[in-house]
């Protein structure tokens, strides 16, 4: 994860004025064993001077669903690798043996494109906006107007960046974020690829099966363009089979269909499987109309020389095309199914290529492999809780273990297991000694933080639980078919569910006197903690509720799910409440503070809204990838996105950047420190502000737990305010 990125992010979210709580952070008895092993191998790493000078430290994890890899066309051992969730990682392939993640940026992107001098990286995503990124992971710049739409395509010229929406709307900005020139139209479809010749004309592939070139008309200034449709074709493809050639979803779409030569000439595929060119003047060139044996084509890459194009295809091959549509060079079928991209690299000898198996792999153009990156080979956690106490977390994976892990720590107390049940939702008592895992039968297994079992209760049919504790007394409700209050004695009361339908969310009010469950089916119920209905339970519009919390006040309930783009809310008497609206993507997870009168939504598209109740919106954050689970703990909010955890402070700050493991939790902080299990620490690689990679004993003097606590240390409190 590269640190620079948290350095640089704040400020281009609203931020939320306020002071920051203080005080000591108390660990209970098990984590102050695992602290004290922590702070006594920082003394010793301690013992020589750290460096001074600026230093971002990267965690070496594997490229995760990979979909796009495009060489820097200044550096040849430069690789800029996309994965599907928006994360955008710079890899240093000088020896392609032993590749290096020279930076990890969340960037939310759904398309990415090098300056033409490789020293920016762009991208566009699904909240609409354009970034600018150097190459080291700072967020350099980000358009100051929101398309009205995902941004599908980017491209990158010397003097603008252009960037195609899910509307079919082009728009160019100036390399400080700010637009240039008016909106292109016409299209009817959405933008998938965008190219720039090298006289500054525009070409663009939309999803209503056109090229068009955009002939600039106007000055750098106060650019104008006409546009020229290319191609058209005759026949619309039908639904699937346009949906099987994007190969569109919420994160990622086309690679480069479009692509120009140093000359101008130009290469494009549309979705009916040929290849087409045409010369730098307009006119048309060659075609193969059988160019992937009538498969569709799914990226196009000119090399720098302009003599060659190759193309990627969904019969598994990548073949080499001479100008005239003449074959050259030896077809590569080095992955299996679909070829999702390729890029020749600067020297035009060899070829970054992504398949379908997710595997990113390098070649010689005679179809030797020369490499094949890392690929991350364990899943990410199934659940995560933070406890309300301290810097610590819970992890459950899929193979139903889940392990209680001090921030930063050395080691962690688990596994804890419960038979042969995967292990579904995670969460602490108030007080921090306890946490609870619900599981795939519809049970749970309760725990002591240092690992001794405190209670367990199987289900009573195969499906998945959710667990939260009540409070006043404390108990726990467990959600599955049915919604059941367990105490030390057994089950206090329980709710039946509907047939088909299971409780998915749990939340308690503030003060505990209510407990609401919503359901697969899209009902939400409200329950007093005795276990009498509170009202009559309300089938929602939509839907799979997928998050619920009570409103800060405990007044009102808020829902999230159905794949809407908004949260609803109802009152506790059961009447609607006015929603939170304001998202983009689809809304994944809320959370709130009562503490703050606070509530935050998060979405699909990596960005999360906080809100003061009833209703304002105070603050953006850009986490930058699709957020799965959100929360607060004190002045702290946090954000899970995959194996990547994000924690903010009170003025929505990166404070510290986590990743998630089954060996523990290591820990980032935005001064390039970083602390936690060996295994983990052992794959971290730190780099100087020139971008040297520091040696194993240079990187070592970055470990320090003490430092990376300090970090939470006037953000986490000895426990909750008083009421």
């Amino acid at each position: 994860m590269s640190i620079h990125y948290f350095l640089n992010l704040a400020r281009y979210g609203r931020s939320n004025p306020g002071g920051s709580g203080a005080g000591r952070m108390m660990l209970p008895a098990a984590f102050r064993a695992l602290a004290g092993l922590i702070f006594l191998g920082g003394i010793v790493a301690g013992c020589d001077r750290p460096p001074v000078e600026p230093v971002r430290v990267v965690a070496q994890h594997g490229t995760v669903d990979p979909r796009r890899a495009i060489y820097s066309p200044a550096k040849g051992n430069r690789l800029l690798v996309l994965e599907a969730s928006g994360r955008l990682g710079v890899w240093n392939v000088t020896d392609p043996h032993h590749p290096e993640l020279f930076a990890s940026i969340p960037a939310g992107a759904i398309d990415a494109a090098f300056s033409p001098d490789g020293s920016v990286i762009v991208s566009g995503g699904g909240d609409g906006r354009v970034r600018w990124w150097t190459v080291d992971g700072r967020a350099a710049a980000v358009s100051g107007l929101a398309q009205d739409a995902p941004v599908r395509a980017v491209a990158v010229g010397t003097d603008f960046v252009v960037s195609g929406d899910e509307l079919g709307t082009i728009r160019l900005w100036r390399p400080d974020g700010t637009p240039l020139g008016e909106p292109l139209t016409g299209n009817m479809g959405p933008i998938v690829s965008l190219a720039i010749a090298p006289n500054g004309d525009i070409l663009s592939v939309s999803g209503d099966g056109s090229v068009r070139r955009w002939k600039s008309t106007g000055t750098a200034a106060a650019p104008r363009f006409e546009p020229t449709v290319l191609a058209q074709q005759r026949q619309p493809p039908d639904a699937e089979a346009f949906r099987q050639a994007l190969h569109l979803d919420v994160t990622w779409g086309w690679d480069h269909s479009v692509v120009v030569a140093p000359d101008g000439a130009i290469g494009a595929a549309l979705f009916d499987g040929a290849l087409r060119f045409w010369n730098a003047d307009g006119t048309v060139g060659a075609t193969r109309a059988d160019a992937h044996s009538k498969r569709p084509l799914r990226a196009l890459a000119f090399s720098p020389q302009g003599d060659l194009l190759a193309s990627a295809g969904f019969d598994g091959s990548v073949r080499f095309w001479n100008r005239d549509g003449t074959p050259n060079l030896t077809s590569i079928d080095g992955h299996i199914n679909a070829v999702f991209s390729v890029s020749f690299n600067p020297a035009g000898n060899g070829v970054a290529t992504v398949g379908a198996d997710d595997r990113v792999r390098l070649w010689r153009l005679d179809g030797t492999q020369i490499a094949q990156l890392p690929a991350e080979q364990s899943a990410p956690p199934a659940s995560i809780a933070l406890s309300p106490q301290n810097a610590a977390v819970a992890l459950a994976d899929t193979g139903g273990v889940a392990r209680i892990c001090a921030i930063g720590a050395a080691a962690c107390v688990g596994p804890l297991r419960t038979g042969a049940h995967a292990l579904t939702s995670l969460a602490f008592a108030s007080d921090g000694t306890a946490v609870a895992a619900g599981t795939s039968d519809g049970g749970f297994g309760e725990w002591m933080v240092d690992g001794r079992k405190r209670g367990e209760l199987r289900g009573t049919s195969p499906n998945q639980s959710v667990v939260a504790f009540t409070q006043n007394p404390e108990r726990l409700a467990v959600g599955g078919d049915t919604l059941r209050i367990v105490g030390p004695d057994g089950v206090v009361w329980h709710a039946n569910g509907h047939p088909a339908d299971l409780y998915k969310t749990l939340d308690m009010s503030s003060r505990g006197e209510l407990i609401a469950a919503g359901t697969l089916l899209g009902r939400v119920g409200i329950w007093n903690a005795d276990g009498t209905p509170h009202c009559d339970m309300t089938k929602l519009p939509k839907e799979n509720i997928v998050a619920l919390v009570f409103a800060p006040d405990g007044q009102s309930v808020l829902t999230a799910g159905g794949q809407e783009t908004f949260v609803r809310s109802r009152r506790i008497d059961g009447t609607p409440g006015p929603p939170l609206e304001g998202h983009r993507g689809v809304v994944t997870a809320l959370a709130a503070s009562p503490e703050r009168g606070l509530v935050a939504s998060a979405s699909s598209d990596g960005v999360v809204r906080i809100w003061q109740m009833p209703g304002t919106e105070v603050a953006t954050v850009f986490v930058g990838l699709p957020v799965a689970q959100l929360g607060f703990v004190h002045d702290l909010m946090w954000a899970r996105a995959g194996r990547s955890l994000f924690f903010y402070d009170r003025e929505w700050r990166p404070v510290a950047a986590a990743e998630l493991s089954s060996d523990g939790v290591l820990v980032y902080t935005p001064d390039g420190w970083f602390a936690g299990p060996a295994k983990a620490a052992e794959t971290v690689l730190a780099f100087d502000a020139t971008g040297r990679t520091l040696s194993a004993r240079q990187a070592a003097k970055r470990a320090s737990s003490e430092r990376v606590r300090a970090a939470f240390s006037t953000l986490l409190e000895d426990g909750p305010p008083a009421n």
